[in-house]
């Protein structure tokens, strides 16, 4: 193990764990920021909370590896600490992961959520479900490009490939994973908002909420391929 710094991005394997406190992690990574004096501030789902906790603590006798550093590690530890208390916990669009890039470059997004999105859509079109012209593409040399290139960047991760390579390997996969993550998350909160307002009786703000949060994710779900370019260049040439 190299030697922690704060803003540290920490990723704890618990894929066979069996202890209490990670039961709803099981088959999946847990992500805590590195803060100083042997503290990792994680988002603890059994608790709902973002919380401190020391490193023993933290990785409760799993393996653990830096996943990155921060670029601004002040900046980074300082976000953490706000978040400290925040709750709404949510494995899909509010898990560990989502808190951790948040702090360390305001991107509110989760590698684990969008590769799944990735391989449920590229299974579902492959089989027909999302219609002919889908399942075309999926079969064809861009599906099977990006579809392994998310295989390639999961299996990278599993195997401990420093996150420069395993960002530029999962590069072709994360312009097709990151998109359908912001669609998805942003569609969905869009509806619950909306539902809400409809529900309490609020027309004029279930109007507000559906056109605020569908131009929201139109946005997002644009500029999500930006981010990833530059993601992968920044691991290239940084």
């Amino acid at each position: 193990m190299e030697h922690l710094q704060p803003g540290d991005h920490l990723v704890v394997d618990i894929s066979n764990n069996t202890s209490e406190q990670y039961t709803r992690y099981v088959g999946s990574k847990h992500h805590g920021l590195y803060v100083g004096d042997d503290m990792v501030i994680h988002f603890n789902a059994q608790l709902d909370e973002v919380t401190t906790d020391c490193i023993d603590n933290f990785r409760d006798g799993c393996s653990l590896h830096i996943k990155r550093r921060a670029s601004s590690p002040k900046r980074a530890v300082s976000k953490a600490h706000n978040k400290l208390g925040y709750r709404g916990y949510h494995v899909l669009t509010n898990n560990c992961e989502h808190f951790v890039n948040y702090c360390l470059d305001d991107h509110h997004t989760s590698a684990q959520v969008a590769d799944n999105y990735h391989i449920s859509a590229h299974v579902a079109a492959r089989v027909g479900l999302l219609g002919r012209g889908a399942a075309e593409v999926a079969k064809g040399p861009l599906g099977i490009v990006t579809i392994s290139s998310t295989l390639a960047k999961g299996a990278g991760e599993a195997i401990g490939l420093p996150d420069r390579v395993n960002t530029v390997i999962g590069t072709p996969g994360d312009l097709v994973s990151k998109p359908l993550e912001s669609c998805i998350n942003g569609a969905g909160k869009t509806i619950s908002n909306t539902t809400d307002k409809i529900g309490s009786g609020d027309i004029t703000g279930a109007v507000g909420e559906l056109i605020y949060g569908t131009t929201e994710t139109v946005i997002d779900t644009a500029f999500a391929p930006v981010h990833v370019v530059f993601k992968c260049w920044d691991a290239i040439w940084d």
